[in-house]
């Protein structure tokens, strides 16, 4: 018999070895989806404080605007619509009559402006940005207070710049310099910003300073 036992005892020992495997097994497995429960746990709350940090971020840019700009009457929109593309020339708030917006209205934010309301329903209402040719602003550069007319072109829209146009001959603009708009035959109050000088060339026609802002 002794053989057979040692058959036997082998075999118990494999079949011991198998059901030991298969226990290791499902204990991985639980695991591993413990595992995956904890990281998306984590992910979420990583997610959760960026975009508390975010909000807080464009709170504060949005409080600071208002405290500098005390004669504006305010009021918070969001986008809700965009053309494809880089630069959108045209967008869509929500936002409408029903909260007394009215054509022609300037849409900024804490960086500068956007564009100005061109169209309009109840709660939604489009605007043209700046970008857009056609669009045009009375502007200056802040460092040297020389005024043009900041106007959107077709050939540079799509970078998102303007052409900064009617500067004076001795103007002297810089690359960086920041170009506000003048307040003056314009929808756009004083004082926004527009942006900053990117290229600065001369007019081979007038010889006058072609600046492009972005």
């Amino acid at each position: 018999l002794t053989p057979m036992q040692k058959v036997f005892n082998y075999a118990t020992e494999a079949v011991d070895g198998f059901a030991a495997y298969f226990y290791k097994f499902d204990e991985l497995i639980e695991e591993n989806i413990a595992l995956r429960e904890r990281v998306a746990e984590l992910e979420k709350q990583n997610y959760d404080a960026a975009e508390l940090e975010e909000r807080s971020a464009w709170m504060s840019n949005f409080l600071e605007m208002k405290t500098q700009h005390t004669d504006f009457k305010m009021l918070s929109a969001s986008v809700t619509g965009r053309e494809s593309g880089n630069y959108s020339k045209v967008l869509t708030i929500d936002v409408g009559t029903g909260a007394g917006v009215s054509l022609n209205m300037p849409v900024v934010t804490s960086e500068g402006i956007v564009g100005r309301i061109t169209e309009l329903g109840y709660n939604w209402a489009k605007v043209t940005t700046i970008v857009e040719p056609q669009s045009s602003v009375g502007a200056y550069i802040e460092r040297t207070e020389d005024a043009g007319i900041c106007e959107g072109k077709f050939e540079l829209s799509s970078d998102g710049l303007c052409q900064l146009s009617y500067l004076p001959a001795e103007a002297e603009a810089e690359i960086g310099d920041r170009v506000l708009s003048t307040g003056f035959g314009s929808v756009y109050p004083r004082g926004l910003v527009i942006g900053y000088v990117e290229t600065v060339g001369i007019n081979e026609y007038t010889r006058s300073p072609d600046v492009t802002v972005k």
